[in-house]
């Protein structure tokens, strides 16, 4: 994915086909959440989504660490 395509799909043809203001398609990143607080402080405007085939550092309530490797799933913030 690397923020380039997914199924042959461009991250702005996701974005249009879901209805959403932005859509950023990455293959592994730290924390999808990460990635959309940056995105939050950048102005992203609400709705953007964040797409990864795997999370390396992914985390789920309370600080749990949440397993989320590539190729068995898609995960999302």
């Amino acid at each position: 994915m690397d923020s380039g395509s997914f199924d042959g799909l461009s991250a702005d043809d996701v974005a249009v086909r879901l209805g959403l203001p932005r859509v950023d398609l990455h293959h592994i990143v730290p924390t999808t959440m990460d990635l959309a607080h940056a995105a939050a402080e950048s102005g992203a405007a609400a709705g953007t989504l964040i797409i990864a085939e795997g999370q390396a550092a992914g985390r789920g309530r309370g600080g749990k660490r949440w397993a989320s490797p590539p190729g068995r799933g898609l995960w999302m913030t």
